[in-house]
């Protein structure tokens, strides 16, 4: 509009047609932020309140475990036994269910093993790991996970299950690890050169970084 209003004081033109148009309509809208807690009370404090979830066996069991493996909610929830590399203690999910397009690559903590380990030996007769007692055939949804966490009292300006990656990535980036093998942990695309690297660089940094993650969540819960 403003460049027809300098036409019009040119008089290179009689008016300006788009004066009417609200500026608000070529405003930037502002990207929404998942909120997270940071501080090891606040942690702590969530991580409690998430051992008091009630529901299926499946929806507890993956809201107890996001906090330890970074996942996006539809990348947890889909979870296959198939996608579980036993030998290598390592979740290797296929580039066709993850947002950035390319396999990704989760070190299991001790912890994370064990958990998974228990959860295969009761549930046998089905190929994910979250499989839903309602949707024969099909795993449990975001939602499910989502709503166990709220019916705690985890709110909205508390934390998401979106939220758990970036209390993860801030605490990280405190403890000093490297910042592209928290990136590519939480399967961030990374910019320019440094990107081109395959999904497992970094793989031997960010195994010990998951066990002392885990062990920093388990160590909060034990005081």
């Amino acid at each position: 509009t403003r460049i027809i209003s300098h036409a019009v004081a040119m008089q290179l033109t009689k008016s300006n047609p788009a004066r009417e148009i609200s500026s608000d309509l070529f405003s930037k809208k502002n990207k929404e932020n998942f909120t997270f807690v940071s501080a090891p009370k606040e942690i702590k404090l969530l991580l409690s309140m998430l051992e008091q979830a009630v529901g299926t066996p499946q929806v507890i069991i993956a809201l107890n475990l996001a906090p330890h493996v970074f996942l996006r909610p539809s990348e947890l929830a889909g979870l296959s036994w198939s996608e579980i590399d036993w030998d290598d203690k390592l979740i290797r999910i296929p580039a066709e269910r993850m947002k950035i397009d390319k396999p990704h690559i989760v070190p299991m903590s001790n912890h994370v093993f064990e958990v998974l380990t228990k959860l295969k030996d009761s549930n046998l007769d089905s190929t994910l790991c979250f499989p839903s007692p309602l949707r024969n055939g099909r795993s449990i949804s975001t939602n499910s996970i989502l709503q166990a966490m709220r019916k705690v009292g985890v709110d909205k300006e508390l934390s998401t299950v979106h939220g758990f990656r970036h209390m993860a990535v801030t605490n990280l980036n405190e403890k000093g690890y490297n910042g592209d093998a928290i990136e590519l942990q939480v399967a961030h695309e990374i910019s320019g050169v440094r990107g081109v690297y395959n999904h497992a660089k970094y793989l031997d940094e960010r195994k010990p970084m998951m066990e002392d993650w885990s062990q920093f969540l388990l160590n909060l819960l034990a005081e």
